[in-house]
């Protein structure tokens, strides 16, 4: 696995995880949350500023003035979401004024005190837009302050009076509504992280040779293609050795294609076993042509280091290979001699 996560450029989870290029499961997510981020604030403005509207007619100026400046921050936060290709960016003002909305709503009770009634779709919008642990930290920071202001003897929080029944059965229902959002929220990113999961194992599958373990062609012409506009930039080569297994058909022949399996697999750990870290040994094609090897140079080198990486990576073709030495048969010989032979070429990109 050491070898394969090097070849494969260090595909981890973190990475996978957040690189829409590998996981279009966070494509997928990323367009989902800006949409629904994107609709809350629209529609949240709208109704915001309507609400605003009527309470300056009735004569309620403090509240009109919180309406609306609300309506206006999530108008403000609409166009950031549509500016931006990633909702982040959006989350904080959007959970400023949900926040803001809810202590306001329920110091002051709102217009004849029914702002309580809009305070339960506060805490799972909440915790939609911050999303994750912190989310559920803020949510937790929320219902713990909310218990505070509405139960801690002479408070002078409060610019409202609530009868003792309404306190208690608004925060018992406010702490089920809670609870039911952290649930779907831990669902959904559960379920969020085995696609993730599968997303990376399908990445490495589609870019692995499954016999030898190495990445195969389509990885192959990735890698050349970033070292070949890396080369392009920096105006420091890279070479590309390929090479083939002589005289494979005849090993398969004389001692049968499991023997040549295992010599294709061996072969391609003693060339990695001879190369740098930063180096690379690949698959090419089937049975024939197994192990190209691709040369990522260090900055600074000469073309040269091809020729070098190429006389380390000979001695794997020119060693007697036993690939069953726990069934070997006399008379079938001491063990095969794979022959490698290749060529070199040096780039500095397109």
């Amino acid at each position: 696995m050491g070898a394969h996560d090097r070849n494969l450029q260090r595909i981890t989870p973190e990475r996978v995880a957040c690189n829409p290029d590998i996981n279009p499961v966070l494509g997928i997510e990323n367009r989902r949350r800006r949409m629904v981020i994107a609709s809350f604030c629209l529609v949240g403005a709208l109704f915001l500023l309507a609400f605003g509207v009527n309470a300056l007619v009735e004569g309620y100026r403090s509240l009109a003035l919180v309406l609306v400046g609300s309506g206006l921050g999530l108008a403000a936060s609409w166009f950031l979401v549509r500016g931006s290709a990633n909702c982040s960016r959006a989350t904080a003002p959007v959970s400023a004024v949900i926040l803001f909305l809810y202590f306001v709503l329920l110091v002051t009770g709102g217009v004849e005190n029914t702002g309580l009634y809009w305070c339960f779709a506060f805490t799972p919008l909440l915790q939609y837009v911050i999303g994750g642990v912190r989310g559920s930290v803020v949510v937790a920071l929320v219902v713990v302050a909310t218990a505070l202001i509405l139960f801690l003897p002479g408070t002078p929080l409060l610019a409202t009076e609530y009868a003792w029944v309404v306190r208690t059965r608004f925060f018992g229902a406010l702490v089920a509504v809670t609870l039911m959002a952290l649930v779907y929220e831990y669902s959904r990113h559960d379920s969020y992280r085995q696609l993730t999961d599968l997303s990376r194992r399908m990445y490495e599958d589609a870019r692995t040779d499954p016999l030898t373990d190495l990445p195969n062609r389509r990885a192959m012409e990735e890698i050349l293609e970033l070292e070949s506009y890396r080369a392009a930039r920096s105006g420091r080569p890279f070479s590309v050795i390929l090479a083939d297994l002589d005289y494979f058909k005849a090993i398969n022949d004389d001692h049968g294609h499991e023997t040549g399996d295992r010599v294709l697999i061996e072969t391609a750990a003693r060339l990695q076993a001879r190369l740098r870290q930063q180096d690379m040994v690949a698959r090419l094609g089937g049975r024939g042509v197994p192990d190209p090897v691709a040369g990522h140079r260090r900055p600074g080198r000469s073309a040269g280091g091809g020729e070098t990486a190429s006389r380390r990576c000979r001695p794997a073709g020119q060693q007697r290979l036993h690939p069953d030495p726990d069934h070997h048969e006399p008379g079938r010989g001491d063990g095969v001699w794979p022959a490698v032979a290749g060529g070199i070429s040096a780039s500095r990109g397109p």
